[in-house]
């Protein structure tokens, strides 16, 4: 930043004006495309909350009508209050979690949980491994930020990591009669799809800040060359009469700004060159 205020205090005025519109202007439309990314990248997590809040009730109420003998209860605002069942087992094949993915357009897991190992392990999910196959070893335990909510019986909403790809999910705890927690529901979504929901408008912002810095460098250079063009013609009078040519015309004089100021005290100058030269 020092190197260049050096560099523009030891260039001509007009090319130092003209640098100076210049890097305000790009600095200006960066400023503004990075704070305009970063309220979509927010607002995009915030959309993605809250579609996870809103699918997990949907997955429940699925659950809940395929499920044997699972019940769920809502609160009087309409939020889950609890979703519970006597036990849960294996699943025979994948038409529970393929439901609620059809429905959710979203991933989706049940785990059920060990005491014993404090472990969360999945019975059937629809994410899938490499091969093809639906993953079997989706896992996750107390040092997950979802362990604590689960185990008061909370639904945890946030930032959740599976089989190490970061997600956006929203999980609910299954309890049985006894208010134990045996199992939990997740819904998700990548977080890379959320990013690049931002990112896809990261392009058209980029091209409108071209195209705004083109037309405003340009206009920006105009001026800073209208406003600053009579500098050299000035200095070139200065140096004109400074050699004796006290019949120059100083331009500028009627000019109610500094130029005009200082086209007045070369005239000044002028003049009283020239009497002495009389």
């Amino acid at each position: 930043m020092w190197g260049l205020l050096r560099f523009l205090t030891n260039v001509k005025l007009t090319v130092a004006i003209t640098a100076l519109v210049l890097c305000t202007t790009v600095g200006s439309i960066a400023a503004m495309s990075t704070a305009i990314y970063l309220n979509l990248f927010a607002q995009s997590v915030t959309e993605s909350h809250v579609q996870q809040h809103t699918n997990m009730g949907v997955a429940v109420t699925i659950l809940a009508e395929l499920l044997q003998s699972a019940q769920m209860k809502w609160t009087d605002e309409g939020e889950i209050e609890s979703l519970r069942t006597f036990r849960l087992r294996p699943f025979e094949d994948t038409k529970v979690i393929d439901a609620v993915t059809l429905v959710t357009e979203q991933d989706a897991t049940i785990y059920a949980y060990d005491p014993a190992t404090q472990i969360f392990t999945s019975l059937t999910t629809s994410e899938m491994a490499a091969d093809g196959t639906r993953r079997t070893d989706l896992v996750f335990g107390s040092d997950s930020p979802a362990f604590a909510n689960l185990l008061a019986g909370e639904q945890y909403l946030g930032e959740f990591d599976i089989a190490g790809h970061p997600s956006f999910a929203a999980l609910e705890p299954i309890q049985n009669a006894t208010d134990e927690v045996i199992g939990a529901v997740l819904v998700s979504t990548p977080k890379a799809a959320v990013e690049a929901k931002a990112a896809g408008v990261l392009g058209l912002i980029a091209l409108v800040g071209l195209a705004v810095t083109a037309v405003f460098g340009v206009v920006g250079m105009v001026a800073s060359r209208l406003i600053s063009r009579p500098i050299p013609n000035l200095a070139a009078a200065m140096s004109i009469i400074s050699q004796g040519d006290y019949e120059t015309e100083v331009p500028y004089i009627d000019r109610g700004n500094e130029i005009g100021a200082m086209a007045r005290a070369v005239e000044v100058f002028r003049e009283n060159g020239l009497k002495v030269t009389q």
